[in-house]
This record gives C-alpha cells, structure tokens and sequence, in this order.
C-alpha cells in the first residue's frame, strides 16, 4: 500500500515537473529540471527498485531532458 501511495506522488511530481519543463521555462531550463529528477530517482534505492513504477518515471525524465537538451543546441 505504501509503494502505490509513494508511486502516486511520484508520478504527481514527474508529470509536474514535465509541465513545467516543456510548456513554462526554456527548453535548457527544462532540460536542468528533468535531469535533476533522474537523479533523484537514481540515486534513492526505495525509488529506483526494480519492479516499481517508479524507476520508470526516472527513465521517462532522463529521455525527457536528453529531448530538450537536444532542441536547446538545435539538434531535435
């Protein structure tokens, strides 16, 4: 029960941070957004468990913020 409250908010706060990043800041400002929260979901262990949702919200922000990154420098 506890992982399906945690994955919820999780997921709030990606898809937050997605809305942010694409529709309010530059694409450079996105980018820092997004990867930061690759980063966090890497780097705590309750997050990036396998088999939970959640590591994979941290791919979609690592995809996410490659993807803006690369319309920054004018290559996507």
């Amino acid at each position: 029960m506890v992982r399906f409250f945690v994955s919820l908010i999780w997921l709030i706060v990606v898809i937050g941070v997605d809305i942010l990043a694409f529709v309010l800041y530059p694409p450079i400002v996105g980018a820092g957004l997004e990867l930061a929260i690759a980063i966090i979901t890497f780097c705590i262990p309750y997050l990036r468990k396998k088999g939970t949702l959640t590591r994979w919200w941290g791919w979609l922000a690592l995809l996410s913020a490659i993807g803006l990154a690369g319309t920054a420098f004018g290559i996507g």
